[in-house]
């Protein structure tokens, strides 16, 4: 809204729900009396009704759990759907915690209201060792919600590396890693100014996940202040042997020396570009033991598991469901897979259907829920085996073994049997008379079997038989098949999305062409490598296609694709035109790679 009287000067307003409003610089909302006392009553009512239905929650949270000597972080105690009646007091024997103060935030989602009290605190680790911030009881309402303890490690810091700019810390679990094994990679960045992208790093034995950046925070060594960068991603240990995670490299964005500032809003003007590096971190990566557990399907982390069974009460020929509930941390659970159960040898199996839920940001953790259906064969089945899984545990170094528990069954005939009664023998004989008029003579009309459609509807029943015997077939080798159900499925992903991709070109939006473009490159080049597409990236072209042999120009169109998509991340820029030309080297290079066969290293 524009007013002449204010030059046309708008002033925004953010109203209770989160919408922002224009109103002229002299004008203000009206409402009268009684609609305003209404919309006041109204608003209240929503917000306590949305509390009311969720319950009150607290969480302690901390910037990082990897910290250096002098480094100040903030941690906070989140309370939500309730106001804390004090504020805990946290002691950690080593640590300096201090109170800084309470905020607030009053969110309505979904006709929901979300009210969010935080108290906010600042904790400074003076010496290096490690510590464990207990529970901490937070009074709300008529109770005491109580946090979960974390652990912090704090470690000594190089003191030159405080008269820089820009440094590097790693952060991995071990440098002993198992082959198959995945490990969590935490990369901090610290700089004296906000940065921008993502680092770059060679991983040469290893698959590597996707860069997942999180929210810049302030930090402070020993009085001067940094802001932290934090990635996070994984590697999975490929052969046995060692290797070396890096060097690792950022294109930083710093303050020249003796940079100028503005006048009025103390702006640094001149910057420079500076590459922020990391030496290589040396990783043995042992062979697992043998021989491997008879139930062991490729697990290599601690991994937990819930097993079901129903009905329990069933026919021969009638199915079982059987669930199995599979969850950890740090695993790639869509690659998981079921192993075989001998002790199943009674029953008829069918192969398993899965989902994935409550995956991390990475593609790790979560929970897979697997159905798998088994059929009793035989009215002597009494219960059903055990489920049982192997897995191999790094922190242990062996093979660890879940058993479910065992199922009772009763299995009933498929049908009844009807007892045949022989019936008494009579000697009494039973003649029909012989009839002395034949009646009236009529010719007879066509026969059934001498007219077409008779034998057409002879012939339908087959072809239906046939018919659902061909697609049974086609059902169970696609389900005996994951790698023929993945192209199946990714080829329609390819084909949905170039349609998608011809139109973002012709529309010009950049940002989401190339979003695209990179995740139709992911699903072909994770289904012709039997990947995962989150684990795909431009390393591929170096580490998997051209030691297996495939080279040529379009191996060069790929790189300049991914390049592409990466550069338009930072800097979306193109023409209608440069995207329909990038449209055809896109549609060009899928066409290649999916006749592409690639054989394995080593084979």
């Amino acid at each position: 809204m524009r007013c002449r009287m204010c030059e046309g000067k708008n002033v925004d307003r953010k109203m209770a729900w989160g919408r922002k409003i224009k109103f002229s610089a002299h004008q203000k909302p009206r409402m009268k009396g009684a609609g305003r006392r209404w919309f006041v009553w109204l608003w209240l009512g929503v917000m306590v009704g949305g509390m009311m239905a969720r319950a009150a929650t607290v969480e302690l949270r901390v910037a990082t759990t990897n910290l250096s000597v002098g480094q100040t972080i903030e941690l906070q105690v989140v309370v939500e759907n309730g106001v804390p009646k004090a504020v805990p007091r946290i002691e950690v024997p080593g640590l300096q915690i201090q109170y800084v103060g309470p905020s607030q935030v009053m969110q309505i989602i979904n006709g929901q209201a979300i009210q969010q009290v935080t108290l906010n605190y600042q904790l400074t680790a003076p010496q290096a060792g490690r510590y464990l911030i207990p529970a901490v009881g937070v009074p709300v309402e008529n109770q005491v919600l109580m946090t979960k303890p974390v652990a912090l490690e704090v470690k000594e810091m190089d003191a030159s590396l405080l008269g820089q700019q820009a440094f590097f810390r790693v952060h991995l679990p071990r440098t002993n890693l198992y082959a198959g094994e995945l490990a969590p990679v935490t990369v901090d960045l610290y700089a004296v100014a906000e940065q921008q992208g993502t680092p770059e790093w060679t991983t040469s034995g290893f698959t590597a996940g996707p860069w997942q950046a999180q929210r810049p925070q302030m930090v402070s060594f020993g009085g001067r202040n940094f802001i932290l960068h934090r990635f996070q991603t994984y590697v999975l240990a490929h052969q046995p042997g060692r290797w070396e995670l890096g060097p690792i490299r950022f294109q930083a964005r710093l303050p020249a020396p003796n940079a100028r500032r503005s006048f009025f809003f103390n702006e640094i003007l001149d910057w420079r570009q500076v590459v922020v590096t990391h030496p290589a971190v040396e990783v043995q990566v042992l062979a697992l033991p043998e021989p491997a557990p008879k139930h062991f399907s490729g697990i290599i982390g601690a991994v937990q598991m819930k097993v079901s069974a129903s009905p329990t009460n069933v026919a021969v020929g009638d199915p079982i469901t059987v669930k199995v509930e599979l969850s950890g941390e740090n695993l790639l659970l869509d690659s998981v897979r079921l192993p075989e159960q001998p002790g199943w040898s009674a029953f008829k199996v069918y192969p398993p259907t899965s989902k994935l839920e409550n995956a991390g940001p990475l593609g790790l953790g979560g929970r897979k829920v697997f159905e798998q259906v088994v059929v009793p064969q035989s009215l002597d089945t009494r219960v059903l085996p055990p489920f049982q899984l192997s897995y191999f545990d790094p922190q242990a170094g062996r093979y660890q073994t879940l058993s479910g528990p065992e199922f009772g069954l009763v299995v009933r005939p498929s049908a009844s049997v009807v007892a045949y009664v022989p019936q008494e023998e009579t000697n009494a004989v039973t003649l029909v008379g012989i009839k002395p008029q034949l009646g009236m003579m009529m010719a007879p009309g066509n026969l059934l079997m001498e007219r077409p459609w008779f034998w057409a509807l002879q012939v339908l029943p087959l072809a239906v038989l046939a018919g659902s015997w061909w697609w049974r077939r086609w059902e169970e080798r696609l389900a005996a098949n994951p790698r023929l159900r993945r192209r199946r499925e990714v080829q329609r992903v390819i084909e949905r999305g170039l349609k998608e991709l011809k139109d973002l070109a012709q529309g010009g939006q950049v940002e989401k062409f190339y979003s695209t473009l990179f995740r139709l490159l992911q699903e072909r080049l994770g289904e012709r490598l039997d990947l995962p597409s989150s684990a795909i990236t431009e390393a591929v072209i170096e580490e998997r296609l051209r030691p297996a042999g495939v080279d040529g120009a379009w191996v060069s169109d790929l790189g300049a694709l991914f390049q592409a998509c990466n550069q338009a991340r930072y800097a979306p820029q193109g023409t209608a035109a440069d995207l329909s030309a990038m449209h055809a080297k896109a549609v060009e290079v899928l066409r290649i790679l999916e006749g592409l066969e690639i054989k394995e290293q080593g084979k």
